[in-house]
Parts: structure tokens; C-alpha cells; sequence
């Protein structure tokens, strides 16, 4: 597999990126600034722009209908200056226009489960029926469907066979099947992939053994893509058949100081293959079928797999 960097600038930097990554038009991509405060906006020539945000983190993005972008800000970011141990506060749901300015705000949902730790969201997008969901994987392990007022009309827990989330991470809308597009969630925990329908009903869950840790979602044609955060991306198709695009290596151990590197008593950025995923997290297809990715670890990286890449048969 081979692909582009896109941004190298942020390679040098001791910010821990944990950013997620979005498709604006066929000109633009966005995604997180390593250091959780912006987003860092490209445009097809390679020039770059930095667009301050309120947030302590940019975590998950997605495109809003019209001039904006969804962020998902868990609220809390490893500080390198106090050797990466993190800088705690409330998490955010926000609408970011292009210019910066924040268009909408979700509220904490009042739910008891709040009453003594706040709401820490990993994922924000909107449906087509106007509804806005947000994942909250950090916190509490709900997931809560919005109206197209900001008010909370329904909190899911559990998917259909009864067990309870576990880190639900990443949301997308599938609109794959025609009329009836509905929403997929990255349950990290429990290695699997949750659909619900714009209602709120959970009608399908799937377990893909090959898969460590989903995180992220995109939809490219007739597959489902996810990231799988100890260093792989895999395509699901309609039927649940899935295919690496880019296998993890073998051996990955997800615990510290993983996925960074410890240089004496000092956390670093590990050095990166040049032909091999690390620890990939944000993902967006762009309008020429094209895959963006961004990496969680000191530094961030960004990525763009072309469209050629992306063939292969599908396998088991």
C-alpha cells in the first residue's frame, strides 16, 4: 500500500494528536491540529490554514448540511508540558462554521448518569432526517439522538443483542441501503458494529472477529470502512463480508507506551514505517473516492490512500 503524507508539519511537535478528519468539498480537507485547539484546513494545492476552535480536544468531525463542520470534543487532552497527563474539563458538541464560529452547541443531555462525571463525546453527525447524534465513548457509553432543535429525544445504551456498549466511539450515517439510511457505530469495546435506525431502534449488530479496536467510519460505495486502531483499515460490505485494506501488523500490544515510545523516562513519537499503518483513528472518503486518514500519536499523522489502492477482491 502505498499513500501521501499530507501534512508534515505537525510531525515535530509534542502535542498528542487524537484528531478525527473530514472531506468538506473536492478542494478541502479538515482535520484536528495536534494540539486540540483547531482545525487545520487544506486545500487541492497544498496550502494550509489554521482555524482556532474552542475545544480542548478535536476528536471526531463530521460535514454538516450547508457551511459547517460537526467537532466532538471529549474534554480532556494529554499535556506534554506536564508529562502528558490530561488536562480535564467539560466535553462539548459544537457546529464550527469555516470561519470559526460556533453555529450551534448540543447541550449535556440531563440523564442521571451525568449527575456526577460529565459527558465526554468521541462522535457527532447528523442524519438526514435532521436528527444530530453523539456518541459518547469516553464518558458514560450512551449514545443520544438530538432533534433539530438541540433537544434529546432518545438515549441508547445497549445494541440488540442486549449487551450493554463499551466505548461506543465512532458514528456515521449508511446510506447504502435506498430509503432507508441509518446509522453505524464503532462499539470499540465489544469489537463490533451497531446499526440503528434514524428512530433509535438498534436492528443489526456485527462482530468481525478480525477487528481489535473500530474506532472510526466512513462509507465508500457498497463498503462500510473502519479503522481499526492497532494499525489496520477494513471494508465491510452489504452482506457483513469483509476485506483488509490495510492488514495490522502482527504482534501489536495496545497498552503504554504504545502508541508512542519510551526514550529513557521521556514518552516520544515512534518511528513510522514508510509502507505500514501505525495506530490509524480518523477516517473520510473524499469526492473522488480517495482515503483520508489520521494516526493517534505524538505528532499525528495524515494520510491520503488514492483511489487505485483501494481495489482488491473482497475476502473472508
Amino acid at each position: 500500500m502505498t499513500w501521501d503524507v499530507l501534512w508534515a508539519d505537525g510531525e515535530p511537535t509534542a502535542d498528542w494528536s487524537h484528531a478525527g478528519i473530514v472531506a468538506i468539498d473536492e478542494r478541502r480537507i479538515a482535520f484536528g491540529h495536534p494540539s486540540g485547539r483547531g482545525l487545520v484546513i487544506l486545500d487541492a494545492t497544498g496550502g494550509s490554514r489554521f482555524l482556532p476552535t474552542p475545544t480542548t480536544e478535536v476528536h471526531g468531525l463530521s460535514l454538516a448540511p450547508g457551511d459547517g463542520v460537526w467537532v466532538a470534543d471529549p474534554g480532556f487532552k494529554a499535556q506534554p508540558s506536564d508529562g502528558y497527563r490530561e488536562d480535564r474539563r467539560h466535553g462539548r458538541a459544537l457546529l464550527i462554521s469555516l470561519e470559526g464560529e460556533v453555529l450551534t452547541e448540543l447541550r449535556q443531555p440531563e440523564h442521571p448518569a451525568y449527575e456526577v462525571r460529565p459527558w465526554r463525546p468521541t462522535s457527532v453527525v447528523a442524519a438526514p432526517d435532521g436528527s444530530v447524534w453523539v456518541a459518547d465513548g469516553y464518558g458514560e457509553n450512551l449514545v443520544h439522538r438530538f432533534d433539530s432543535a438541540g433537544a434529546v429525544v432518545r438515549t441508547l445504551g445497549d445494541a440488540p443483542s442486549g449487551v450493554a456498549f463499551d466505548c461506543p466511539h465512532g458514528l456515521v450515517v449508511d446510506p447504502r441501503i435506498a430509503g432507508d439510511p441509518r446509522i453505524v457505530l464503532a462499539d470499540r469495546g465489544h469489537r463490533r458494529l451497531v446499526w440503528l435506525s434514524l428512530d433509535g431502534d438498534a436492528v443489526q449488530e456485527l462482530c468481525d472477529a478480525a477487528v481489535t479496536a473500530p474506532s472510526c467510519l466512513a462509507v465508500r460505495g457498497d463498503e462500510l470502512l473502519v479503522t481499526d486502531l492497532c494499525g489496520g483499515v477494513r471494508a465491510v460490505d452489504r452482506t457483513g463480508a469483509g476485506r483488509w485494506i490495510a492488514e495490522p501488523p502482527p504482534g501489536v500490544v495496545m497498552t503504554p507506551p504504545w502508541p508512542n515510545v519510551l526514550d529513557g523516562s521521556v514518552l516520544r513519537r515512534p518511528l513510522l514505517e514508510p509502507d505500514r499503518l501505525h495506530s490509524p483513528h480518523g477516517i473520510a472518503v473524499g469526492a473522488d473516492g480517495d482515503l483520508y486518514l489520521t494516526e493517534w500519536l505524538i505528532g499525528g499523522r495524515q494520510l491520503r490512500i488514492p483511489f487505485p489502492e483501494l481495489r482488491g477482491d473482497p475476502g473472508a
